[in-house]
């Protein structure tokens, strides 16, 4: 009967420190729901201090990402409509190439003349319908900035110019218009080539700032949740030791019952 003793105050010796490892690993794990729930309410202020601004460098990141990808926009669809202009001025170019055969007659001019004027009236249409956000991009010579990072002084421009007056009329009535016309869609050409150029410095310097914005904003984010999340991970850390110590003692107490029932039957016997 003695050692029957023994074993029982073991196995409350047992029960007792099980106990008191679950209760432990309750009260982490209503720690752990606490901040959650708060979201801030760590013990650390100086770190929710640093995960903070961490926070509003992310937003201001993002932000400026957003910007950006306009910017992107704008160039991109001012250079699709330059293409369609330039495309279109190879046109006139080619019926002003014909326009300067000397073997042509007046219907022949006539016709020419006709296709001038509407492939003309496509290209005005071209300019001033090229927009943004209700920003005329070919139509206007004041140039667009973006903020190109969360901090001031991060601008981009993008510059613009007013094609407008840049086609002039042409008239392929005589042999002499027709040689006139085309030095000015060479000469056209040419500046709507310088326009395209500017755009596509503009798009690479836009589309890299906002590779560099994403890595920043990621970077950011982690750096920011690491702080903002080394209390909960250290809570956590307690709450798997607690489980393991658990599961140990639950262990013990089932094998000492096992071996305290055993000894019971041996002294039945």
């Amino acid at each position: 009967m003695a050692m029957i003793a023994t074993n029982s105050i073991g196995l409350q010796q047992l029960t007792g420190k099980s106990d008191t490892a679950i209760k432990s690993m309750s009260d982490t794990f209503k720690q752990l729901a606490g901040s959650l729930k708060a979201g801030h309410n760590f013990e650390n202020a100086a770190l929710v201090a640093i995960a903070d601004r961490f926070s509003a460098q992310v937003k201001g990141t993002n932000l400026a990402r957003v910007q950006v990808n306009d910017g992107i926009a704008v160039t991109q669809i001012a250079g699709d409509a330059l293409n369609t202009i330039a495309d279109a001025v190879q046109q006139l170019q080619g019926l002003a190439t014909q326009g300067a055969n000397a073997t042509l007659n007046t219907a022949d001019r006539q016709a020419l003349q006709q296709q001038v004027s509407a492939i003309q009236e496509e290209i005005q249409a071209t300019i001033t319908g090229t927009t943004y956000n209700d920003h005329a991009l070919l139509a206007s010579n004041q140039g667009l900035s973006f903020q190109a990072g969360p901090n001031a002084g991060n601008v981009i421009q993008v510059p613009l110019q007013d094609l407008r007056g840049t086609v002039p009329a042409m008239d392929l009535s005589t042999q002499g218009g027709a040689e006139t016309a085309l030095q000015a869609a060479s000469d056209v050409l040419k500046r709507i080539g310088e326009l395209q150029g500017s755009f596509g410095a503009s798009e690479q310097q836009l589309t890299a700032a906002s590779e560099n914005l994403s890595q920043s904003s990621e970077i950011q984010t982690v750096t920011g949740g690491r702080i903002l999340n080394a209390d909960m991970a250290d809570r956590a850390s307690n709450s798997i030791a607690n489980s393991i110590r658990v599961q140990a003692g639950l262990a013990l107490q089932l094998q000492a019952e096992k071996l305290s029932g055993a000894r019971v039957q041996s002294l039945l016997q």
